[in-house]
């Protein structure tokens, strides 16, 4: 096992947000909360862009241990441009969604167990609109990422994150299998920003009851089925 793991990596991408932000703007009515309602705090929605099923009334991105199932939402087809954007990750891709955190919103600290690069998947975060007043912190580290930039963060670390400006904060979320084609990216010498944190890959008790409570809110039948390992971990002294 190693003794470090990728904390965050600057991908030497770089998109205009202007049209992708006119296509959003189209279909905006079609926004969703957050599932994951005792996780925040003010207003987080979801634009669905690949989901299991493909479906647009949920943006659930976990399929708990399974690659499969996840199709594109008619609402993509809208969006050409931002499907250009995503064609640049040449890899396959499993939940694709657009998340809003509106000012004076707040996600509360929490990790996405197991969703790191270490772990065979990772989430791509591309800026549409943001601005100079949101914290975004990663293992207690102020990120700065910038609209049109790329960037994978490792969320199995603790994180969280709050809007305090007067504008609407929009991320294209991409979370993708790791391939090849990902390998060699990250083993670039053209990267321009990466950074390494200590590995914790083996997961506490208050971490497992954490992941708990994360999966009861989801209510299906992929996280009812974790839900019931989990419980039974709980159990063992």
């Amino acid at each position: 096992m190693n003794d470090t793991v990728i904390k965050y990596i600057k991908l030497p991408f770089h998109f205009d947000t202007a049209p992708m932000l006119a296509e959003i703007n189209n279909v905006k009515e079609t926004w969703l909360p957050h599932y994951n309602s005792q996780g925040y705090t003010g207003e987080w929605t979801a634009l669905p862009l690949r989901t299991i099923g493909g479906t647009t009334d949920q943006h659930t991105a976990e399929a708990m241990g399974s690659n499969s199932g996840f199709e594109d939402t008619a609402l993509l087809a809208h969006c050409p441009e931002v499907q250009q954007c995503i064609d640049t990750l040449q890899c396959e891709k499993l939940g694709i969604r657009v998340l809003n955190l509106r000012p004076e919103a707040t996600i509360k600290e929490h990790r996405d167990f197991d969703l790191c690069y270490e772990e065979g998947e990772i989430r791509i975060h591309i800026p549409l609109q943001t601005n100079d007043q949101v914290s975004f912190l990663l293992e207690g580290e102020q990120m700065t990422i910038n609209e049109g930039e790329c960037w994978y963060m490792n969320f199995d670390l603790p994180h969280t994150l709050s809007n305090n400006g007067k504008t609407d904060r929009l991320h294209l979320v991409i979370d993708c299998v790791v391939n090849e084609w990902i390998t060699n990216l990250f083993s670039s010498t053209t990267l321009e920003k990466i950074a390494h944190t200590e590995n914790r890959n083996k997961m506490s008790r208050t971490d497992k009851q954490a992941m708990l409570e994360q999966l009861k809110q989801m209510n299906n039948e992929a996280s009812r089925a974790l839900i019931a390992q989990l419980e039974k971990e709980l159990q063992t002294p």
